[in-house]
């Protein structure tokens, strides 16, 4: 008995343990703070800087001797000489300066290795302290020029209004060395200050991104208690014009504008709120706008929101020039047959990279495209780079095969949105599974197989507007039915102690579980605590409870015909559980009906009762039944009336 309380114990502590972790922080915490808060300095970090300091200063030398043999006076810099000069200095050198860089190293002594690595810390310190500084004061004069902004534009439309810039996005413009703020030139890796176990090789955007997943809060409040923003968006109804002309050559049907604007709407909410527990409202607005309302109010998490409304997400194949190099070396404008499209890139070269971003592709794409993806998700390479994996449809499969097959040793290109995101060689035949690579962030490889999965917009959507919206309730409604919340769960906790005194006290401490059980599974699944789903956490509060009472009750019955408190307790669940377990699942089929047919608040409602039936299981058969054998076996629990407090 003594061991099977200990492992019962134990998956207690565990699953609360784990659950608890996900509700903090349970307000969001300042960004600055966070960031500072996960700023650390090992010495292998340190040392692998000061490795790449070094052998950067030796490139350097070893590139301006390379250049001085070559005695061209038009030839002043690496960059100026040509290809195939400076692949000849990579091909003659790379192994040396690599063995200088060790040689070099190994010559410092432990000394001098542990003063170079105070010099670094406090330099970068001294780097990063000045960024959240000018980055805090670059924010507040930003919030100022919008809330100016704002009053003038209300005043007077036709004045333009300042965008609000979250402090992520001011940290990523001033790390960048691009901001054009002075002081501020030079790229600064984030990296440097906050390790990712994660990924190997972290971007600024991944840090920014990791550090504000720290900093929010975990449990996010829906429309009626926090209020949101409000989006408007419209279509251009020439676009449809020709959307319906290129179906009448294809011999298909015509579309009018509310079958458009009703198909944008379904796009929309199976991209923002596919699981529907978001506690989003999108609804049509006239025959060509719409109006979306979701309950957030973050600069960053706007800006991000924004970035998945207006995206078209029209996925393509196109096959890409044999000779795209030598063409881009040229510098050629025109190629008969062929199109220019820049390709996806977030490394931080110079100017004159940036201007060979572009690769050339066939004019006309593949027949295979995304209306044929029928699933895609997440996932990683063997690097441990993300990418989206993307599953075609039979018709999908078909096209794609036949392409791959024909052209086994050329490229590809995958364009989203006349962008193109990777260019593989085509290996061997493909045909119901792709990838898209593209050194994405977990977060952007997460919202693009949102985008593929949800479909591409018939056309082009622009957001005419947007405004910052108080709670839908107001402050009296929310004050008065989280105070009916509390004192309700106050009577029922006071009750049960004054009713079963000792099992009133363990069915009390199982209520607790059971809360902390759902808030901690509200985070997992994404969804908004709404007013509703507050009502529903009541509702498996009262549900836990009537399984106490059923299993104390039959304890009693078992009390009364003389039979030992150990024996009582073991035939009292052993009675009361079918009755517990009937109960709960009707209730469990019932929930899921309204979450499936339900919208909005209903869905929110629905969820909360779901993951509380579950969670009052699990406490009412499985925490008190321990806990009650516990304090059996320890002699806590010895007279029968401990249970009762009428037992007869």
């Amino acid at each position: 008995m003594k061991k099977s309380i200990f492992w019962r114990f134990i998956l207690t502590v565990a699953v609360l343990a784990a659950w608890s972790s996900l509700l903090f922080p349970l307000r969001d915490r300042d960004y600055v703070t966070t960031f500072k808060s996960m700023v650390t300095y090992p010495a292998k970090k340190l040392d692998n800087i000061l490795k790449d300091r070094l052998r950067r200063q030796i490139l350097e030398d070893a590139q301006k001797e390379f250049v001085a043999k070559q005695k061209n006076p038009a030839w002043k810099t690496f960059d100026a000489l040509p290809e195939q000069l400076q692949q000849q200095f990579y091909r003659e050198n790379s192994l040396k300066i690599q063995a200088r860089v060790e040689k070099t190293w190994k010559e410092w002594s432990s000394e001098q290795r542990a003063k170079k690595r105070e010099e670094l810390r406090k330099e970068l310190q001294t780097k990063l302290d000045n960024l959240l500084k000018k980055a805090q004061e670059l924010y507040r004069q930003n919030e100022e020029a919008a809330q100016k902004s704002e009053i003038e534009h209300a005043k007077d439309p036709s004045k333009p209004l300042v965008a609000r810039k979250s402090i992520e996005t001011i940290i990523l413009e001033l790390a960048s060395g691009r901001s054009g703020v002075p002081g501020f030139s030079e790229y600064l890796p984030l990296s440097y200050y906050i390790v990712m176990h994660s990924k190997e090789h972290p971007t600024n955007e991944d840090i920014v991104y990791f550090v504000r997943n720290r900093s929010r809060s975990r449990i996010k409040l829906g429309l009626d208690l926090r209020g949101g923003t409000e989006f408007t968006l419209t279509f251009d109804l020439n676009e449809l014009k020709a959307l319906n002309q290129q179906k009448a050559k294809e011999a298909g049907r015509k579309l009018s504008a509310e079958e458009v604007r009703d198909r944008i709407i379904e796009v929309l909410r199976n991209r923002i709120d596919p699981q529907g527990v978001r506690e989003v409202e999108i609804r049509p607005n006239g025959s060509s706008s719409i109006t979306i309302r979701t309950p957030i109010t973050d600069p960053a998490e706007i800006a991000e929101m924004k970035r998945m409304l207006e995206q078209q997400a029209k996925l393509n194949f196109y096959l890409v020039h044999p000779d795209n190099d030598r063409l881009i070396r040229e510098g050629r404008t025109s190629v008969p047959g062929y199109k220019r499209l820049p390709l996806r890139n977030r490394s931080h070269g110079d100017s004159a990279t940036a201007a060979r971003n572009y690769i050339w592709v066939k004019s006309e794409p593949e027949k295979v495209n995304g209306e044929h993806v029928v699933a895609a998700y997440p996932s990683r390479d063997k690097l441990g780079q993300w990418l989206v994996v993307m599953k075609f449809n039979s018709r999908g499969a078909s096209y794609m095969q036949g392409t791959t097959s024909n052209n086994i040793g050329k490229r590809m290109a995958i364009v989203l949105d006349n962008v193109v995101y990777s260019a593989p060689v085509i290996q061997g035949a493909i045909s119901a599974n792709g990838e898209i690579t593209g050194n994405f962030t977990q977060q952007e490889a997460q919202q693009l197989a949102t985008v593929l999965q949800s479909g591409s917009l018939p056309v082009k959507i622009r957001i005419d507007s947007q405004m910052i919206t108080s709670p839908t309730l107001g402050k009296e409604y929310i004050r008065s039915g989280l105070t009916a919340c509390i004192w309700g769960m106050i009577l029922v906790v006071a009750f049960m102690i004054f009713y079963y005194r000792l099992g009133g006290v363990v069915a009390d401490l199982a209520l607790l579980a059971n809360i902390l059980l759902i808030f901690g599974t509200l985070p997992l699944v994404n969804a908004a605590l709404t007013l509703p789903g507050i009502a529903g956490i009541v509702l498996t509060v009262g549900m836990a409870v009537d399984a106490n009472v059923l299993i104390f009750e039959r304890i009693r019955e078992e009390l009364v015909k003389g039979r030992r408190i150990a024996s009582a307790i073991k035939n009292g669940y052993a009675q009361a559980f079918w009755t517990i377990f009937d109960a709960n699942i009707t209730t469990l089929v019932t929930a899921f009906f309204l979450y499936q047919f339900g919208s909005g608040t209903i869905k929110g409602f629905a969820v909360t009762l779901s993951i509380g039936i579950i969670a009052s299981m699990f406490t009412a058969l499985f925490v008190t039944r321990w806990i009650l054998d516990f304090l059996v076996e320890y002699k806590i629990l010895t007279k029968p009336t401990m249970l009762h407090s009428f037992l007869h």
